[in-house]
């Protein structure tokens, strides 16, 4: 924990200073199983039909990128980007080979294929956290989540829960953001949020949030500006982006990009196929980028120009704190599940 705290601690202060070449490796790392999707969401880039060529990244590589991030040793690994990763053939193995490597695992699922079955061997591999995009409103809900059905996705949720329950597992922590809350007033937002809760009571959740609508980044900016949140399009105050100095994502392909809101990959910096990642990390493009960033002059930079994300209210802190939470939690958790007696094993196992 204290080496995680330091390594937080050097991104403040390198962040606050306008630092361009890091002395630390990525703290996030986005990592895309698959960009495959089975639903055309509203106000998501994947709904409106990426162009890009479905793909699943493949074991081989997946073993070869968590080889080079060993070295530089992420705080958290996030298995999705662009795609539904529970379309990806080899999601439980990629989980229990991360959590074997020692990464901290977790992913957000639209849960249309989460079942009794899934739900077990997400369980199984060791997924520590998951999180879950829902609501209180069924018409709201298949409004945005364009191809699924609110009945069959909350039932699965709740089938997640209770397996858990009877396999006596205290992972993954369940996390659950309410797709309706945004755009409104405090007092209805909180009462959407209150909903929500209640069709939960008696469940392990660990946190109730609303979802925060964004531009994205890149050509997807323009057409999703007018849904970014109220509040990033009221602030004109220019806030440097934190994703160059925290994070980067990998593509089902082995690429490498600024964050996880390229989803077209119109800004690759690297490929991991051929590259180590700190000759990435540390490499000329990332290094410009953030210098443009510090500086506060974006304009060559098309990717970052429209992204709603640099108008947004700084949380740095609440990330960084929050991470620290999250893994006191999480360390709490697995101490609880190691000491927890196992069911014996059955016979025909």
């Amino acid at each position: 924990m204290r080496t995680q705290i330091s390594r937080l601690a050097k991104f403040l202060w390198a962040y606050k200073l306008g630092k361009t070449r890091l002395s630390y490796g990525p703290v996030f790392i986005w990592l895309e199983p698959t960009n495959r999707c089975n639903l055309r969401c509203l106000l998501c880039p994947t709904g409106e039909g990426l162009q890009r060529k479905w793909n699943d990244m493949s074991l081989e590589l997946f073993r070869e990128i968590l080889e080079k991030l060993k070295k530089a040793n992420p705080l958290l690994l996030t298995l999705h980007l662009a795609g539904e990763p529970l379309l990806a053939p080899n999601i439980f193995e990629m989980i229990r080979l991360a959590r074997a490597a020692g990464f901290q695992t977790t992913l957000s699922t639209n849960a249309t294929l989460l079942t009794e079955e899934m739900s077990r061997r997400l369980i199984e591999a060791g997924l520590q956290s998951i999180r879950l995009d829902f609501c209180s409103s069924k018409e709201k809900f298949e409004e945005v989540r364009r191809g699924a059905s609110w009945d069959k996705v909350y039932a699965n949720i709740i089938t997640l829960l209770k397996t858990k329950l009877e396999l006596k597992s205290d992972i993954p922590v369940v996390r659950l953001k309410d797709v309706s809350a945004w755009g409104l007033a405090p007092g209805e937002r909180n009462e959407r949020m209150g909903e929500l809760r209640e069709l939960f009571e008696g469940y392990s959740i660990k946190g109730f949030s609303a979802l925060r609508i964004h531009s994205w980044a890149g050509s997807f900016a323009s057409k999703h500006s007018q849904s970014a949140d109220d509040s990033a399009q009221r602030r004109p105050r220019f806030n440097p982006c934190s994703h160059l100095w925290t994070s980067m994502a990998i593509t089902s392909e082995g690429l490498v990009v600024p964050c996880c809101r390229d989803l077209q990959y119109e800004c690759v910096l690297g490929d991991l196929k051929t590259q180590e990642l700190d000759e990435i990390w540390n490499g000329e493009a990332l290094i410009k980028m953030r210098r443009a960033m510090a500086n506060r002059d974006i304009s060559g930079i098309p990717l970052c120009l429209k992204c709603s994300k640099v108008n947004e209210r700084l949380r740095i802190a609440y990330y960084a704190f929050g991470y620290i939470y999250m893994r006191l939690d999480l360390l709490i958790t697995g101490i609880r599940q190691i000491l927890r007696p196992r069911k014996p094993q059955r016979l025909d196992d």
